[in-house]
């Protein structure tokens, strides 16, 4: 089904008995709610309401309309929007780019978060407090990740992609992940853009107050298990959990993911049945 937010026709799957705990799970970057239809289908025979929305410009929703360049602020106003009309404490799931906007939304939505599962947020603000955001930045700056000419392509994407997972990786999506891939490249592009340019510090985390889990994988890139270490230390009562696994691994690790993200939400906003 479709639903309007922010202006956007935003589609939304939904499975689980209607009157269940709601669980809202929000995608990484190039991905589509889609990205997390295993671990919803467990979720709702555990006897939770699950929402599944793609972003602007993401699976089946509508193109970005606004003027000028995208910014994740659109986004995030889009899912605010949905959390309220949801209408009643969800449990908050998200991967990379989700992820970071699950722990935005957690700031400003405290008594509507009842439980917070969040693999490896993109929240590159907190690397400025130290040595590291300046070489982030960099390093960024480098590859082109900010480069508007260029920004979205193919060449784009595989770097994109390559820096996350490694020399390969981009090949090893196949044809039909990269076609799916390249039919948001330009919003990705501008959804890092935005992101590199966020200066939220780690202090402004220390507000949420839902019962989190940081999930990191022990062989993604540096600055995102800077990222993960740095919130866990602000975010009150936080868990850290660090698996063997890379970026990607909520799609290609699942079986290593899916225990934690379960065990906490039915732990800290249990099925009605539990």
């Amino acid at each position: 089904m479709a639903v309007r937010l922010y202006g956007h026709e935003i589609a939304l799957r939904t499975l689980g008995p209607e009157d269940g705990p709601p669980v809202l799970f929000l995608h990484s970057s190039g991905m589509s709610g889609r990205q997390w239809r295993g671990y919803a289908r467990d979720a709702a025979e555990r006897g939770y309401r699950v929402h599944l929305p793609d972003y602007i410009g993401c699976g089946g929703s509508e193109p970005w309309r606004g003027g000028g360049s995208f910014h994740f602020l659109a986004d995030l106003r889009a899912m605010d929007e949905l959390i309220r009309r949801i209408g009643q404490p969800v449990g908050l799931v998200g991967h990379s780019y989700g992820a970071f906007l699950a722990i935005q939304l957690a700031t400003t939505l405290r008594e509507s978060i009842a439980a917070l599962v969040v693999y490896e947020p993109v929240a590159w603000g907190v690397l400025y407090e130290q040595a590291e955001g300046d070489a982030f930045h960099q390093e960024q700056l480098d590859l082109g990740f900010f480069d508007d000419a260029n920004g979205g392509s193919e060449s784009w994407m595989k770097a994109f992609v390559e820096w996350w997972s490694g020399p390969g990786a981009w090949e090893a999506i196949g044809p039909n992940g990269r076609a799916q891939m390249m039919k948001s490249g330009r919003k990705t592009f501008e959804e890092v853009r935005s992101l590199g340019e966020d200066q939220t510090p780690a202090l402004h985390y220390a507000t949420i107050t839902a019962p989190t889990l940081v999930m990191n994988g022990a062989r993604s890139p540096i600055y995102a298990r800077q990222a993960a270490e740095r919130l866990t230390e602000v975010i009150p009562g936080a868990a850290r959990q660090e698996i063997d696994a890379g970026h990607l691994a909520p799609m290609n690790a699942a079986a290593l993911v899916a225990p934690p993200l379960h065990e906490w939400l039915e732990r800290h906003h249990p099925p009605q049945a539990a």
